[in-house]
């Protein structure tokens, strides 16, 4: 479905103005606009159908709603406010953030440095922690989905876009058995259609912070069956293979991110950060301390720079 653009100045619910076009995607197209009555500028996610339906679509928007309104975390995007305008348009208000993706930032400084790959690693594991303790597997953890933020003295990385996200009193297999989430980043649990869980997000950690690493993604090839093809088949080269500066500790948390069995993987987001931080030298553990979180400001603030 081609994605239905507002004008500018267009106001939905009575209350956001929409001043310009952000991005579209998927499930909608995203809007600067301004809230009429908080004043203050939002991200408005608007889904590209008019519906009064309760169709597939207009519920799985919905759930991403449900979803991240109920994770309240520092490393998730925070939402403000949702609704259906008289149009029967659904929107949701979330905080505008400021700064880049982190697959821009790779198209601009790729292979960054071991502390910056491990920062945002850390970052996105600690959101993913948050998600994971309410019983939500996000299952499009990919560079697109992640931004960077902040500021010099407050930076900051934020989860995104829980639209293909799972949300259940347990952990099930994929809705209506389809494969969602982005190709690269992808699972073999969900490529087959099996019970995806957080070691399912763990997975596709693994492969961010490959890519970070060596400039390449471990399972790239010329097809998208080809891709699904490595996910199940193909052992990746060591990233120290592909970045001699990469330790062997940190070969092994990888790979062991990457394991097809999700029993060898990770059990929790909290183990990976954890293994993450033990893989560093002694002074860059010391600068950091247990968390990734209680880094100092100013040196995380340097790495996005890198």
């Amino acid at each position: 479905m081609a994605s239905t653009r507002l004008p500018e100045g267009t106001v939905l619910g009575g209350r956001y103005r929409l001043d310009r076009l952000i991005a579209t995607g998927g499930m909608g197209v995203v809007y600067e606009a301004w809230d009429l009555g908080m004043e203050r500028q939002v991200a408005l996610k608007v889904l590209d159908e008019r519906s009064d339906k309760d169709s597939k679509r207009a519920r799985r928007f919905q759930r991403e709603v449900q979803v991240t309104g109920g994770i309240a975390h520092p490393n998730v995007v925070t939402i403000y406010d949702a609704g259906r305008d008289e149009e029967g348009y659904r929107f949701m208000a979330m905080e505008l953030l400021p700064g880049p993706t982190l697959a821009a930032h790779l198209e601009d400084r790729p292979r960054p440095s071991l502390a910056f790959a491990a920062a945002v690693a850390g970052h996105v594991l600690d959101g993913l922690s948050a998600a994971h303790a309410l019983g939500v597997v996000h299952r499009d953890i990919k560079p697109d989905n992640l931004v960077l933020c902040g500021s010099a003295h407050a930076p900051a990385l934020k989860l995104i876009d829980f639209g293909v996200s799972k949300y259940d009193d347990h952990w099930g297999s994929m809705t209506d058995g389809l494969v969602l989430g982005t190709p690269l980043y992808l699972s073999p649990e969900q490529i087959h259609g099996a019970v995806v869980d957080a070691r399912s997000d763990v997975w596709a950690v693994g492969v961010v912070l490959y890519e970070m690493l060596t400039g390449e993604t471990p399972f790239a090839a010329a097809t998208v069956l080809g891709t699904l093809t490595a996910i199940s088949s193909r052992v990746p080269k060591l990233p120290s293979a592909l970045r001699p500066d990469v330790p062997p500790a940190l070969d092994a948390v990888v790979m062991k991110a990457l394991s097809r069995s999700a029993d060898e993987r990770f059990e929790s987001a909290d183990e990976m950060s954890l293994a993450i931080e033990a893989a560093l030298a002694p002074p860059l553990r010391r600068t950091w301390g247990r968390r990734w979180h209680g880094m100092g400001a100013a040196f995380l603030a340097s790495l996005w720079a890198i």
